[in-house]
């Protein structure tokens, strides 16, 4: 945790100077430097040995189309074809791979869609949200999909003619991650804009008070992909139905951000479209947040919409005046230091990211 922890504040530092043209570069340095530490992990996180693994076992399979088409080799043949490209090579260049991938997609993210004068605070969501930067080095597969999902997303909001592009990567990254087939209805929220962008938010509130009133509704919703991730064994370990929604702290802290992503669609006259669009697809995610305590697998769902909120955020609060900009980014870093801090403190999560490992370890 604090190798983590000075890198991340090196590179806000390096991303701070270079918003305010102090420091040619900046940003890239402080990416740099964020990918090279991704690049370099070994046996960090709870999956990472798993996927090293699966790796090694791959290696005995001969390449076979039909076999992988048929899911024989493993039930995600993306997954497959990526690790067998680094056949002659070994994990490590695939870990190196995957983290230079990544983190190119958020830095063009930050670089090209969140306002200059706040990379700062771009950067500082990308790094300290407990499901972007962190679980990436760990959870590779959801990690790398939910990059791609980002890639998809900026690439039709470029330009409309893009969407079979977008369509074509989301089914790509459906082959490595099979959760990710229900990300295609999403990449059609880049067709709203300030028109539109009143009548889904009041969707969005209505399917936030269906939810809050009706929680079994989610259980309905994702056990229609039980197949997904073996869903039906997780969803039988974590639904504990003696589970509520609370109201502490954590609960009201989320709400913040949400109100404003929601106040922000619908007084819409002082966002362009294109801002409009990041807004909307980024409250996906804090529609779902809130029912993680009810159904906890539910929150890895919200990981694919999770990382629009690193323009988004940025982009709504900056049109607040004083003193409810200060208000609500005081209320959002606190959220965001006080849930970094939780993960690692988790019982499930200690053991395997408390301790920072690299592959220097194992050179020398």
């Amino acid at each position: 945790m604090l190798v983590l922890l000075i890198v991340s504040c090196l590179a806000l530092v390096m991303t701070y100077y270079a918003s305010k043209d102090e420091l040619p570069y900046g940003l890239e340095m402080a990416f740099m430097l964020i990918t090279f530490i991704a690049a370099i992990h070994y046996n960090y996180g709870n999956d990472y040995i798993q996927y090293k693994f699966l790796f090694e076992t791959f290696q005995i399979y001969n390449f076979n189309w039909d076999y992988i088409i048929q899911k024989k080799y493993y039930k995600e043949p993306g997954w497959f074809v990526l690790n067998y490209l680094f056949h002659y090579l070994n994990f490590f260049y695939l870990v190196a791979f995957l983290s230079i991938a990544q983190n190119l997609i958020y830095y063009k993210l930050v670089k090209v869609y969140t306002p200059k004068k706040w990379w700062v605070m771009g950067l500082f969501i990308y790094l300290f949200s407990n499901s972007l930067y962190i679980l990436n080095m760990s959870m590779m597969r959801q990690g790398f999909t939910v990059s791609l999902f980002v890639l998809s997303w900026m690439l039709v909001n470029r330009n409309k003619k893009l969407l079979p592009l977008s369509v074509v990567i989301v089914l790509i990254a459906s082959t490595i991650h099979n959760s990710a087939i229900v990300l295609m209805p999403f990449l059609f929220i880049s067709y709203i804009n300030k028109k539109t962008s009143l009548y889904f938010a009041f969707f969005l509130l209505s399917l936030f008070l269906i939810l809050y009133i009706k929680k079994d509704f989610i259980n309905i919703i994702l056990y229609q992909f039980c197949n997904f991730e073996d869903l039906d064994r997780l969803l039988n370990k974590y639904d504990d139905t003696s589970h509520s929604m609370t109201y502490g702290l954590g609960f009201l802290f989320i709400m913040f951000p949400f109100g404003a992503l929601l106040y922000a669609l619908i007084n819409n006259k002082k966002y362009s479209d294109i801002e409009i669009k990041f807004i909307s697809i980024a409250t996906v995610s804090y529609i779902i947040l809130p029912f993680r305590e009810i159904i906890p697998m539910i929150s890895r769902m919200s990981y694919y919409f999770t990382a629009f909120s690193i323009p988004s955020i940025p982009l709504v609060y900056r049109k607040f005046s004083y003193p409810y900009q200060i208000f609500f980014i005081s209320s959002f870093i606190i959220l965001y230091l006080y849930e970094y801090v939780s993960f690692f403190l988790a019982s499930c999560y200690t053991d395997s990211y408390m301790d920072f490992h690299s592959i220097f370890e194992i050179i020398f």
